[in-house]
């Protein structure tokens, strides 16, 4: 009996006035069955027989008190557990009680998918953006459309009143309405951040591995200097690490020439740069320029991007597909003519759709083997800032391309 009231009381922390007067019943019935057990001692050898027998049902009951008091301790330990807002099952013991559950965290896991399959891969990719980046794009929608909303009043109450009076009223308030979207931005591109950074830690590339493979590709037709030549190189160090040497087998060398556009070859596996600055407006800016350094990263990201499709034919079809889902015409066009622009040669084809850049929906190869999709894509990845723009204006390829880095088959 003792022990039994012992566990009670170690397990009722509480103290609780159900537990007290618990406590004082088990008590109050063991001092009374002490009593009846010394009277009964004291009787004839006769009634000692009875006492015995007595005394066994005593026990007996004591018994069942004792579980059943057991059972309370549990049903008392489920309480307190439910009451902690815990999501755990109840378990049979009062240390199982105790644990706390921990707050879910994000993380990666391997995606099967079938490379070929663009809603599998976009489905991947979502279920990962949402998780990461959603919260914070949806936040950023919503100040935006705030900020619209109050200015689209400020418009129509200007033409009941004299012009710009209702404005200058409510200056502060539109102060506000600016600043929430900055912060709002701001979030997301922290978010796309911490993407890029689980995408490292996915793919477990070491730095001094991937600079080291980085260098490899030098061969002696690279003859970028400086901060070109180190920018070069850290951006493909960096689109190896974020991709998981996504289309590294197929790139075979790196070089630099005198051509106006950097492209990426099939057949040879070269990845071919500008040795010269970015032009703007027509004038040529020094290869150190910082315009000149930051197209240099886009442009390492967007033809490495390229071996990809090259390495896996299957994620070809997949762009393909991707394409041919969100196109607003199946015919090809000149891309200049969807463009308005004539900086692209006549042969250059794209399927029309409002895609960030028409020059997405370019195809190229035999047959129309391969496509920009994913070059277009991966290019973005460069910075926080550009990731967060392209998952803001077109979240379907954004998860396209997440689900491709991601996937696996």
């Amino acid at each position: 009996m003792g022990k039994a009231l012992e566990v009670f009381e170690k397990t009722c922390k509480k103290g609780k006035a159900c537990g007290n007067a618990c406590i004082s019943a088990l008590k109050n019935c063991a001092s009374k069955k002490t009593g009846e057990s010394t009277k009964e001692t004291g009787k004839s050898t006769k009634e000692t027989g009875k006492s015995t027998k007595e005394t066994g049902k005593s026990t007996k009951e004591t018994g069942k008190s004792t579980k059943e008091t057991g059972k309370s301790t549990k049903e008392t330990g489920e309480s307190t557990k439910k009451t902690r807002g815990s999501t755990k099952e109840t378990g049979e013991s009062t240390k199982k009680t105790g644990e706390s559950t921990q707050p879910t965290k994000t993380t990666l896991v391997s995606y099967k998918a079938d490379s070929s399959d663009h809603k599998a891969l976009m489905n991947i990719g979502k279920d990962f953006s949402d998780q990461t980046m959603g919260k914070a794009l949806k936040a950023l929608q919503d100040a935006q459309a705030e900020k619209k909303n109050f200015f689209m009043d400020i418009e129509r109450n200007n033409k009941k009143t004299k012009k710009g009076e209702w404005f200058k009223k409510d200056e502060k308030h539109a102060a506000k309405l600016d600043e929430k979207s900055v912060l709002a931005q701001k979030e997301l591109e922290a978010a796309a951040e911490e993407v890029l950074q689980k995408l490292k830690a996915h793919h477990k590339i070491d730095r001094e591995d991937a600079e080291e493979w980085a260098n490899s590709l030098v061969s002696d037709k690279f003859t970028l200097t400086g901060k070109d030549r180190e920018t070069t190189l850290t951006a493909l160090a960096d689109v190896y690490m974020i991709t998981g040497g996504m289309g590294a087998t197929e790139l075979k060398k790196v070089v630099s020439t005198d051509t106006n556009r950097a492209f990426a070859d099939p057949y040879t596996g070269e990845l071919t740069l500008e040795s010269k600055g970015l032009k703007i407006l027509g004038k040529e800016l020094s290869p150190e320029a910082e315009s000149s350094l930051t197209s240099r990263r886009e442009t390492v990201f967007h033809e490495y991007a390229h071996f990809s499709e090259f390495e896996n034919k299957q994620l070809a079809v997949a762009s393909r597909k991707f394409i041919e889902d969100r196109a607003t015409s199946s015919e090809l066009m000149k891309i200049n003519d969807i463009t308005g622009f004539s900086g692209y040669r006549d042969n250059e084809m794209a399927i029309p759709d409002n895609f960030i850049d028409p020059y997405v929906g370019k195809i190229y190869g035999p047959s129309g083997t391969w496509t920009e999709v994913v070059s277009m894509g991966v290019e973005s990845f460069k910075t926080p800032f550009q990731m967060a723009s392209f998952y803001r204006r077109d979240p379907e390829h954004f998860n396209f391309i997440l689900g491709a880095i991601l996937h696996e088959n």
